[in-house]
């Protein structure tokens, strides 16, 4: 996969990615380069808020831009460590 050459060359800048899963810890060490968020504005939480089963019918999208980082925030974990992985700043602290 030539990885190491790939990561000499080539660090993903204006690459966009989707994690969808359960949120993220918005403060994570990961989302934070020079003590600002590294997180878009254009992120958003997801929700169907349909709950008879009947399709797609009511979608309610909250943008981090219109909401704030508060509609990402989740403490489950597993979110933040998909979201670490894909996107983790390269600042000392674990791996990138």
């Amino acid at each position: 996969m030539n990885i190491g050459q790939t990561w000499d060359t080539y660090r993903g800048k204006g690459v966009t990615v989707a994690v969808i899963d359960s949120g993220i810890n918005t403060s994570h060490v990961d989302f934070l380069l020079n003590g600002q968020t590294t997180i878009s504005p254009n992120s958003a939480h997801v929700e169907e808020k349909n709950l008879t089963g009947t399709g797609y019918s009511n979608v309610v999208i909250q943008s981090v831009k219109d909401y704030g980082l508060s509609v990402l925030e989740d403490t489950n974990g597993h979110g933040t460590n998909v979201a670490g992985t894909l996107a983790a700043a390269i600042n000392g602290v674990g791996t990138a």
